[in-house]
């Protein structure tokens, strides 16, 4: 990057073609009842098609399947109804150019029934804290134990840091993927062969 020869997806060629996606996201913490009216995103110049969760008809997905209880935590792939946080996805518009799609984006109107959020980790393992996946009935996914003369100890000391009240030291937000990718599906032989 530093010399300047770094490449990013905007510099790579795209064939003919190509839609370019942008999701509208939740601008609310914990709600429901979601509605989406997409009438003038669908109008936009450019615009080959808008999606919301009842439009791709896929199922939730288990993104790691050790925290998901059992699938009481596997999250849809665009807000089925329920969002449960700020930034979800809750459609996804395809156009021409990256332009038309989020211009486009603008133009979804997003409804939700805001719910009570919880932000601070002690508070959402209470027993009587909003529940995500209400069908799981606690916001716990994995509980952690830990020692209570060690955790005593660290905080006492000061040892430890956030580390003492329960919270990694160090923590970050960061996203370890890269958030934009192309794709070209090349079909040479359309026949599926299977083997037992």
């Amino acid at each position: 990057m530093l010399r300047g020869e770094a490449q990013f997806t905007a510099d790579l060629p795209v064939p003919a073609g190509t839609l370019h996606l942008s999701f509208v996201r939740s601008q609310v913490a914990h709600g429901r009842n979601l509605t989406l009216d997409t009438t003038a995103a669908l109008a936009a110049p450019g615009v080959a098609a808008v999606f919301g969760h009842d439009d791709l008809g896929a199922p939730p997905v288990e993104f790691y399947t050790e925290t998901s209880m059992g699938g009481l935590m596997a999250r849809p792939l665009l807000a089925d109804g329920t969002v449960r946080f700020v930034g979800e996805p809750v459609a996804v518009v395809a156009a021409e150019s990256p332009t038309a799609a989020l211009d486009a984006a603008e133009f979804v109107v997003v409804d939700i029934e805001p719910l009570q959020a919880v932000t601070d980790p002690e508070a959402a393992a209470a027993d009587d804290a909003p529940l995500l996946f209400p069908d799981a009935g606690t916001n716990v996914v994995k509980p952690l134990r830990a020692d209570a003369a060690v955790i005593e100890v660290a905080g006492a000391t000061g040892a430890g840091g956030p580390g003492a009240a329960g919270l990694p030291d160090g923590a970050r937000a960061d996203p370890c993927e890269g958030a934009a990718f192309v794709a070209e599906l090349v079909c040479e032989n359309p026949r599926v062969a299977s083997a037992p």
